[in-house]
């Protein structure tokens, strides 16, 4: 029950996403378009991506885990597909002022790849404190 709840609350806020996407692409009007159209634009297309990316995860995570270690894991998925979604807008940012070569998306991927190692070692110290200090482990039941 769990699970269906949070993958059709998942499809339908990308589901969402994607259709006013859609309708500010058809009555946006790109060279007449001001700073809060774009911001639109922009805002649209990191939920569009994320929802997505978080959705690939998740289903990714049930296949290998399991459907109770992915919902467990849900928060997880969101941050790893919010992180690629703010990549994927920065490379369409470098494309389009023209500055991205195959090194320099290496390197704007590597401060992403850094936050996320920084949350994954953070959510590990903090798992080891619980179970040095007593408290119930998911890891060691």
């Amino acid at each position: 029950m769990k699970w269906s709840l949070t993958l059709g609350a998942l499809f339908l806020a990308v589901g969402v996403a994607f259709f006013s996407g859609a309708a500010l692409l058809w009555y946006i009007d790109p060279e007449t378009a001001g700073f809060s159209e774009w911001a639109l634009v922009g805002t649209t297309f990191f939920l569009l991506s994320g929802g997505i990316g978080s959705g690939i995860l998740l289903l990714v995570r049930k296949a290998l885990f399991g459907e109770e270690e992915a919902l467990f894991l849900l928060g997880k998925s969101f941050r790893q597909g919010a992180l690629l979604s703010l990549f994927a807008m920065s490379l369409l940012v470098f494309f389009q002022r023209g500055w991205l070569v195959w090194w320099g998306a290496v390197f704007l991927f590597l401060p992403f790849l850094l936050i996320e190692i920084f949350f994954l070692r953070l959510s590990q110290s903090r798992t080891q404190k619980k179970t040095t200090s007593g408290g119930i482990s998911r890891l060691n039941p």
